[in-house]
């Protein structure tokens, strides 16, 4: 799946999304997007 992709499925802004993915990236900014991403991604986070 594209970044693009996961944006429009997520309902983020491509610049949110870089943000998730930095190194400095404030925990809790992390969490708002983090169960949105594991569904768009189709992934069971209890695994």
């Amino acid at each position: 799946m594209t970044h693009k992709l996961l944006t429009e499925k997520v309902g983020i802004r491509m610049s949110n999304l870089s943000k998730v993915y930095a190194a400095y990236c404030n925990k809790s900014f992390f969490y708002m997007f983090f169960f949105d991403i594991a569904d768009a991604l189709d992934v069971d986070i209890k695994e």
